[in-house]
Protein backbone atom coordinates (compact mmCIF):
# COMPACT_ATOMS: atom_id res chain seq x y z
CA UNK A 1 0.00 0.00 0.00
CA UNK A 2 1.56 3.05 -0.91
CA UNK A 3 0.49 6.42 1.25
CA UNK A 4 0.13 10.01 -0.09
CA UNK A 5 0.47 11.72 3.41
CA UNK A 6 3.83 13.31 3.83
CA UNK A 7 6.34 12.00 6.46
CA UNK A 8 5.20 14.95 8.94
CA UNK A 9 1.59 13.92 8.69
CA UNK A 10 2.13 9.92 9.76
CA UNK A 11 4.32 11.19 12.38
CA UNK A 12 1.49 13.54 13.83
CA UNK A 13 -1.56 10.85 13.05
CA UNK A 14 1.01 8.28 15.03
CA UNK A 15 0.85 10.84 17.88
CA UNK A 16 -2.33 11.46 17.79
CA UNK A 17 -2.98 7.60 18.36
CA UNK A 18 -0.78 7.87 21.20
CA UNK A 19 -2.08 10.26 22.74
CA UNK A 20 0.21 12.44 22.29
CA UNK A 21 0.16 16.37 21.24
CA UNK A 22 2.78 17.61 19.04
CA UNK A 23 4.16 20.35 18.08
CA UNK A 24 4.60 20.25 14.09
CA UNK A 25 7.92 23.06 14.82
CA UNK A 26 8.89 20.90 17.38
CA UNK A 27 8.12 17.02 17.23
CA UNK A 28 8.80 16.35 21.15
CA UNK A 29 7.70 13.48 22.45
CA UNK A 30 6.25 13.34 25.77
CA UNK A 31 9.56 12.38 27.61
CA UNK A 32 11.45 15.06 25.70
CA UNK A 33 13.00 12.74 23.14
CA UNK A 34 12.55 13.42 19.36
CA UNK A 35 8.96 11.79 18.11
CA UNK A 36 10.08 9.99 14.69
CA UNK A 37 8.77 6.56 15.14
CA UNK A 38 9.69 5.96 11.14
CA UNK A 39 13.04 6.56 12.28
CA UNK A 40 13.39 5.42 16.34
CA UNK A 41 12.71 1.74 16.76
CA UNK A 42 11.31 1.64 20.30
CA UNK A 43 8.68 4.31 19.28
CA UNK A 44 7.28 2.24 16.28
CA UNK A 45 7.21 -1.00 18.56
CA UNK A 46 5.12 1.01 20.79
CA UNK A 47 2.78 1.63 17.83
CA UNK A 48 2.33 -1.82 17.20
CA UNK A 49 1.50 -2.64 20.50
CA UNK A 50 -1.15 0.08 19.54
CA UNK A 51 -2.43 -1.86 16.41
CA UNK A 52 -2.61 -4.79 18.56
CA UNK A 53 -3.90 -3.25 21.20
CA UNK A 54 -6.86 -1.66 19.08
CA UNK A 55 -7.37 -5.25 17.46
CA UNK A 56 -5.54 -5.02 14.33
CA UNK A 57 -4.11 -8.09 12.82
CA UNK A 58 -0.27 -8.08 12.11
CA UNK A 59 1.39 -11.11 9.89
CA UNK A 60 4.44 -11.02 8.65
CA UNK A 61 5.85 -14.57 6.09
CA UNK A 62 7.51 -14.59 2.99
CA UNK A 63 6.08 -13.75 -0.45
CA UNK A 64 4.72 -16.88 -2.70
CA UNK A 65 8.29 -17.30 -4.34
CA UNK A 66 9.64 -16.93 -0.72
CA UNK A 67 12.62 -14.92 -1.42
CA UNK A 68 10.71 -11.41 0.41
CA UNK A 69 9.65 -11.15 3.20
CA UNK A 70 6.19 -9.25 3.85
CA UNK A 71 4.13 -7.79 6.55
CA UNK A 72 0.17 -8.47 5.36
CA UNK A 73 -2.28 -6.16 7.97
CA UNK A 74 -5.63 -6.13 8.60
CA UNK A 75 -7.46 -3.45 9.88
CA UNK A 76 -10.37 -3.20 12.38
CA UNK A 77 -13.66 -2.36 10.68
CA UNK A 78 -12.38 -2.07 6.68
CA UNK A 79 -14.09 -3.39 3.78
CA UNK A 80 -11.52 -3.31 1.56
CA UNK A 81 -9.18 -6.52 2.73
CA UNK A 82 -5.60 -6.15 3.85
CA UNK A 83 -2.94 -3.96 3.11
CA UNK A 84 0.60 -5.85 2.10
CA UNK A 85 4.15 -4.08 2.04
CA UNK A 86 7.42 -5.88 1.45
CA UNK A 87 9.58 -5.48 4.37
CA UNK A 88 12.90 -5.34 2.95
CA UNK A 89 14.98 -3.85 6.11
CA UNK A 90 14.09 -2.20 9.55
CA UNK A 91 13.06 0.67 8.36
CA UNK A 92 10.60 -0.34 5.43
CA UNK A 93 8.92 -2.20 8.65
CA UNK A 94 8.87 1.03 10.75
CA UNK A 95 7.26 2.78 7.94
CA UNK A 96 4.51 0.01 7.74
CA UNK A 97 4.21 -0.05 11.33
CA UNK A 98 3.65 4.49 11.05
CA UNK A 99 1.68 3.95 8.28
CA UNK A 100 -0.75 1.48 9.56
CA UNK A 101 -1.64 3.48 12.70
CA UNK A 102 -1.42 6.73 10.61
CA UNK A 103 -4.24 4.78 8.29
CA UNK A 104 -6.05 4.05 11.44
CA UNK A 105 -6.13 7.10 13.00
CA UNK A 106 -7.08 9.32 10.45
CA UNK A 107 -10.04 6.57 9.98
CA UNK A 108 -11.28 7.28 13.91
CA UNK A 109 -10.39 11.01 13.25
CA UNK A 110 -13.06 10.97 10.61
CA UNK A 111 -15.58 9.08 12.08
CA UNK A 112 -15.51 11.89 15.76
Amino acid sequence: MESNMTDLEINKLCAEAMGYELNLDAPVHHDGTMWNPLRYDAQAMALEDWLIEHGAILTYGLSLGGNQRVMWFLPVGQDGGAWMWFIKDKQARRRAICLCVAKMQQNINLCE
